[in-house]
């Protein structure tokens, strides 16, 4: 290491740099250095949260007074995921991934079970051309490093996927000061966002993601804020039904004897699909395995008989999807969590032979209107 830098061991075995000569580790894009700050730079997952399965870089700048509970800075600061792949797209996978880091931080001081993350409603954003997810979490946990005291802290997150650089990028600002954007900290943790670039920008960039739709827009977010309630009599298509109707997108007829249900225009599709869309489901097997390394694999199978879901997030090309839906639980899950708002995901390609899932995309109301179940367009 060049002279002038230093380095040394925090806590739980955060390796930690300063200084101003200090290197980068790794290639590929970064994190500001700013003057003053102590930085660590490790593979992801980091050694306390190993069975996480999602594998990249890891980088952290800590601020001064980072340590000092009396510091207006105490316990802020950014926090970059630099993954390979398009992958982390759930609010689940986002959830997982800060329990099980703030968990192995902890160094079980603190039981990881009794960490509580809420996470607000997803908020679309752009960043060089892609749209980036961002999200607004609150995460009750503990400070094992100078109080040793629980802490509440809030994040602003960002995630987006860069086709030029085949990676994912989650961006975490955290302190355990309320979000302001004029508050002097979060006025220091924002240009992390703002000024953090995936791939050069002077090269010719990936083609822009599409924008969501209106309706779309509308039906994802009112999915969004229902998230761990019920809607309605907690029935799969009522939660369509009443998504639709909130976006003031058009009803279609729910007479169908076969009950294989349109919801709006049909994608073909998965690739084309958008959060916000409606999914329909018949005889529908999701079965598969998919290797974590090291001789560990990840085993899933899913079974939808005829079922209605909505579109939260689509990655990977359309290969995997994100859905909110409810009335659906395997063993173990009592009846009333089953009819909750919840996420899931689907591997397409592991959708067996002899069922079929259908894209629709919601419509405009027509002028004159449209028969519907109950025979009106309101």
């Amino acid at each position: 290491m060049k002279r002038g830098s230093c380095v040394f061991w925090m806590g739980l075995g955060l390796l930690l740099v300063t200084g101003p000569a200090a290197a980068p580790l790794r290639s590929g894009p970064h994190l500001e250095r700013p003057k003053g700050w102590k930085l660590e730079e490790t593979p992801y997952p980091p050694r306390w949260a190993k069975e996480l399965e999602w594998k990249g870089a890891l980088e952290i700048r800590f601020p001064p007074g980072w340590f000092d509970q009396d510091a207006p800075t105490f316990w802020s600061y950014p926090v970059l995921y630099w993954l390979e792949g398009d992958v982390l797209t759930s609010r689940t996978e986002l959830e997982q991934a800060l329990r099980a880091y703030d968990g192995g931080l902890y160094g079980g001081l603190f039981d990881r079970d009794e960490i509580k993350i809420a996470l607000e409603p997803d908020k679309r954003t752009d960043k060089l051309g892609h749209t980036v997810l961002r999200r607004a979490i609150t995460i009750e946990g503990f400070d094992p490093f100078t109080t040793k005291r629980p802490l509440t802290t809030h994040l602003e997150t960002f995630r987006w996927y860069c086709p030029e650089s085949k990676r994912t990028a989650v961006l975490l600002l955290r302190s355990p000061r309320a979000f302001k954007p004029d508050d002097p900290v979060w006025a220091e943790l924002l240009p992390f966002w703002e000024r953090f670039a995936c791939h050069n920008g002077q090269k010719t960039r990936a083609k822009a993601e599409p924008v969501l739709p209106p309706l779309n827009e509308k039906v994802v977010t009112f999915a969004q804020e229902n998230i761990g309630k019920k809607v309605g009599d907690g029935i799969c298509i009522t939660f369509a039904i009443l998504a639709l109707k909130e976006a003031g997108a058009r009803p279609f007829p729910l007479d169908r004897a076969d009950g294989d249900y349109e919801w709006g225009e049909r994608i073909e599709r998965f690739e084309d699909a958008l959060p916000g869309d409606i999914l329909q489901f018949r005889d529908a097997v999701f079965d598969g395995r998919r290797s974590l390394g090291k001789g560990r694999n990840a085993w899933w199978h899913e079974e939808y008989p005829h079922h209605t879901a909505i579109v939260a997030g689509v990655s990977d090309g359309g290969k995997i999807l994100t859905i909110l839906h409810q009335n659906y639980g395997g063993k173990g899950k009592s009846e009333a969590d089953k009819k909750m708002v919840q996420e899931g995901m689907l591997r397409m390609s592991s959708l067996q032979k002899g069922g079929w899932v259908r894209v629709y995309r919601p419509v405009a109301k027509l002028k004159e209107g449209l028969a519907t179940g109950d025979g009106s367009d309101n």
